[in-house]
């Protein structure tokens, strides 16, 4: 059966495909070129391999009854058909260059873990990147170098599947009966070589990849769910701030209220003192206080008359 293309963003679809013999037919250490052994990988070399990995790993028709070398032939042969560029890649080479792969990413999802599980608040998921990067880096002495790579592969069931087995080995080795560091708690090197970290990378079967969608599915559930949560949360307090805002209009209206009110009551008060000196007889008074009211009458009427 034809493996699809997982390289579809990556790789030039209009590239031919050249023809190489299949892996029964080639040894596991093919000659390659002097300049091309213990050069470094480039982006395209580890984006075809991460391709090549996931495809095979993911073949229903091999399943997990692959061995360990017809398993890595079969990636060498997906990477020469599918390769788009010069590279005389062996094997072994691509074995080890993805377990380096992946023993970096596993320990960059390590780090992420531990940022997820602080719950910080205000950080997006740029910002925890960022912050596993950096923890990275400040444990390493040196920047992560797969970026490329866990780009491609994090949304892959089958790297899900194997990142949520690296997650619960963490977990186990950071229980009190298993003695050991911080470090080794956490994401540091595992106690074996190249060759046997790889071989543990074998296909998963169809009930391994059930569970892994399972596992997936979960997970965007919990994630729908807490997301309904915060939605949930932020609608309660939208509606208490509203209410706030309308207590605190009701309360501004009824101040108003009493104030026009209290000014009225002035302005009666006011009315009729005025109106109590203006029908005031005066006969009865003394000359001074005589002078006094009428004054006082005549600045009343003047009031009336300017209004």
């Amino acid at each position: 059966m034809e493996s699809p293309n997982l390289m579809g963003q990556h790789l030039n679809p209009h590239a031919e495909v050249s023809t190489q013999e299949s892996p029964s037919q080639v040894e596991m250490e093919p000659t390659v070129k002097k300049s091309q052994r213990g050069s470094n990988f480039t982006i395209e070399e580890d984006l075809l391999l991460v391709s090549a990995w996931l495809t095979v790993s993911l073949d229903a028709v091999q399943g997990n009854e692959q061995k360990h070398k017809t398993y890595w032939g079969r990636i060498w042969d997906y990477f020469q058909n599918k390769k788009t560029f010069i590279s005389e890649r062996s094997p072994t080479s691509l074995m080890n260059r993805w377990s380096t792969i992946q023993l970096g990413t596993d320990k960059f999802c390590g780090y992420l873990d531990q940022v997820e599980s602080m719950h910080q608040s205000g950080l997006n998921e740029h910002d925890m990147i960022s912050k596993a990067k950096l923890m990275y880096q400040e444990s390493h002495k040196t920047s992560f170098q797969f970026d490329h790579c866990w780009n491609m592969l994090r949304c892959q069931p089958k790297w899900l599947e194997h990142n949520e087995r690296q997650r619960i080995k963490r977990i186990r080795n950071a229980m009190p009966s298993s003695p050991s560091t911080p470090e080794s708690i956490n994401i540091g090197e595992d106690d074996v070589s190249h060759d046997t970290f790889v071989d543990l990378e074998r296909p998963l079967d169809k009930k391994n990849e059930d569970n892994a969608s399972l596992k997936l599915t979960g997970i965007l559930n919990e994630i729908e769910e807490e997301k309904n949560i915060n939605d949930k949360e932020i609608e309660i307090h939208e509606i208490t701030c509203f209410k706030e805002q309308e207590q605190d209009c009701i309360k501004q209206e009824q101040e108003q209220k009493r104030i026009c009110i209290e000014k009225e009551q002035l302005r009666m008060e006011q009315l009729k003192e005025e109106e109590r000196i203006i029908m005031m007889d005066t006969s009865s008074l003394s000359q001074i206080q005589q002078e006094y009211y009428h004054q006082r009458q005549m600045e009343i009427l003047e009031s009336r008359r300017s209004k």
